[in-house]
């Protein structure tokens, strides 16, 4: 077993149930609990022990830009709203820069997952996107992050 870094920030109650409001409304399927809705901002599979001191201007603003699919580690799809955040890219690059961070992708997507278990149905329109317009994040956390190493 190796250590990572996980950060994410948190939105604050009005935006979780904001949030939870619209996913109820549209129906959305297997929709995320408001408690468990989160912006993933680093997850680095190097430990970075000193990133909880980090200055964070809190609170995060975003707004959303598009509903996209993601895969989930099942095999199936996840449902997720891209945020616009010059604040939140900011933060994930500064994060990675001071602290050595990893990041398994090409690019930092910052994003809400809305449902880990959403079927074939098609992506909300793009009218629901004003309904996410103004999101406020005031949590930041750090928490390990631990995962299997598979060597050959």
């Amino acid at each position: 077993m190796s250590s990572g870094t996980y950060v994410k920030l948190v939105p604050n109650e009005d935006t979780r149930n904001k949030i939870a409001l619209i996913l109820k409304m549209f129906n959305i399927e297997n929709y995320t609990s408001s408690h468990d809705l989160h912006v993933t901002v680093l997850y680095s599979r190097k430990e970075c022990p000193n990133i909880e001191h980090s200055p964070i201007d809190l609170p995060i603003k975003a707004s959303g830009i598009a509903f996209s699919i993601f895969p989930n580690s099942d095999g199936g799809n996840c449902l997720v709203i891209e945020l616009g955040s010059d604040e939140m890219q900011s933060l994930h690059s500064t994060l990675k820069e001071e602290h050595g961070a990893t990041h398994d992708y090409d690019s930092y997507k910052p994003h809400i997952t809305l449902s880990y278990d959403y079927s074939n149905n098609p992506l909300p329109g793009e009218a629901m996107l004003e309904h996410f317009w103004n999101l406020t994040f005031d949590q930041f956390m750090v928490e390990p992050l631990t995962f299997n190493c598979v060597s050959n």
